[in-house]
């Protein structure tokens, strides 16, 4: 996009989208010779790296989306490979996701491509189990996975938000995140988590 950019000379863009698929386990699942897949972790690096290219570009204003981003559940493929992840695993890795993008300048973030579970023709592989309601394959459709749920809990909890706001907080405990967020009526709510993968 660097060409187009510099064409653009820093008019005319209202919104840069990144995709941000990844691994439910923060990093740590481990495919083909010995890539790694992305994990929450990453994100403030992603996100640092394309608003660094849009700034230096004259595009300070331009807000970062992240429309597709996400992360699969059950066994699915990655090219010959099969690799299996829990609905668990999916449903934990939602929130940490999604506050990790949100402090690190993402705007906005949708789960994947739709809520359901397929992309296209159905063939096991990592985009047709990133849904968050079943489509009838390994369970019956419309069953609401336990990532569903985690969203619908996120959304409640963290209601008010103000998300440009959010701060990350130090923390003296190995493999743990804490976030202050303010709330738009007073107070603030902090989200925190230990990872144990």
């Amino acid at each position: 996009f660097d060409a187009v950019l510099d064409e653009l000379g820093g008019c005319c863009v209202d919104v840069f989208d990144f995709h941000f698929y990844g691994d439910p386990v923060g990093g740590g699942t481990m495919v083909g010779d010995g890539d790694r897949l992305l994990g929450y972790g990453d994100l403030p690096e992603v996100a640092t790296f394309y608003r660094e290219r849009l700034d230096v570009r004259g595009f300070a204003g331009t807000r970062l989306w992240t429309t597709e981003n996400g992360t699969p559940s059950g066994r699915w493929r990655v090219g010959p490979e099969l690799v299996e992840t829990s609905e668990a695993e999916q449903a934990r890795d939602l929130p940490k996701r999604t506050v990790v993008a949100l402090a690190s300048g993402v705007d906005k973030l949708f789960w994947a491509f739709g809520m359901s579970e397929g992309f296209s023709e159905w063939d096991d592989d990592f985009f047709d189990h990133t849904g968050l309601i079943s489509s009838g394959h390994g369970a019956p459709a419309g069953t609401r996975k336990l990532a569903y749920w985690a969203l619908w809990q996120m959304t409640r909890q963290l209601d008010g938000c103000r998300w440009s706001e959010v701060e990350r907080l130090a923390t003296t405990v190995p493999e743990t995140r804490a976030y202050r967020c303010p709330l738009e009526d007073g107070g603030a709510v902090v989200v925190a988590w230990w990872d144990t993968f």
